[in-house]
């Protein structure tokens, strides 16, 4: 920062200026977490609303149209969708799942995405001996990443994030999730059995992953997937028109 040029430090300080300012002075805080809410709390001393959106309405209606019968033979089929950088911890994931097939050899991990990671993968997927159950899968087209979340057995994310849509995605597909335990995680889906947190390192992860896999959902679809739409868009937004109107009366 010492060696920026004057232009650029006034430019960053004047815009970090008028950010925190505006923030401070505003009348409602919208965020997705928790976490972000005590953020907020913490930095600004302003008061915020957690409201999340994740879905279109359409995805509860959605038909699989691509065929994963080449896939039947694997008992569990972990998934992992990510741009593949040092950050998501995929590396780690990898050393898990190796210690996995341990525990059940007849499984497969599939990693979605591209990034400057992947040759570094390949690198650890051959160093690890897992070529015949990795199987990487480049870009998924948007138009096939919801049949992958429901072939899926369980979705897996460890990287650090405090929201996640793919986590409502893949549960709207009828798919366990396994996330880091850094990331926010809602209380009915965690007792639902559907959704799971971890210490984002190998050896917990295998553990997670054992019992996300052995263990049986405690509700029905009919009610993970009512519980979702709470978490539709069109749920979101008016929720926040509601807040609004309340506030203007």
């Amino acid at each position: 920062f010492k060696n920026m040029p004057l232009m650029r430090k006034v430019y960053i300080n004047l815009r970090a200026f008028i950010s925190i300012k505006a923030i401070k002075n505003s009348e409602n805080n919208f965020v997705l977490s928790r976490y972000t809410q005590n953020e907020k709390k913490s930095l600004f001393d302003i008061e915020s609303y957690v409201l999340c959106g994740a879905l279109d309405d359409s995805i509860f209606e959605y038909q699989v149209n691509k065929d994963f019968t080449k896939y039947d033979k694997y008992k569990y089929k972990i998934l992992t969708i990510a741009r593949l950088d040092e950050n998501k911890r995929i590396d780690e994931l990898l050393v898990a799942f190796k210690d996995y097939l341990l525990i059940e050899p007849n499984s497969i991990f599939f990693i979605g995405g591209r990034g400057t990671e992947l040759q570094n993968l390949k690198s650890l997927t051959k160093a690890l001996i897992l070529e015949k159950n990795v199987e990487y899968l480049d870009f998924i087209p948007e138009d096939e990443i919801f049949d992958w979340y429901a072939m899926a057995d369980i979705f897996v994310s460890i990287d650090w994030a405090d929201y996640r849509i793919t986590m409502y995605e893949s549960l709207a597909m009828n798919t366990k999730v396994l996330l880091s335990n850094e990331t926010d995680a809602d209380e009915f889906l965690l007792k639902s059995k559907y959704l799971y947190v971890t210490q984002p390192d190998s050896k917990n992860t295998t553990k997670a992953l054992e019992l996300a896999l052995n263990e049986q959902p405690n509700i029905k679809i009919h009610d993970l997937k009512s519980y979702l739409r709470n978490f539709t868009w069109n749920n979101y937004c008016k929720k926040i028109a509601t807040i609004l109107d309340n506030k203007n009366d």
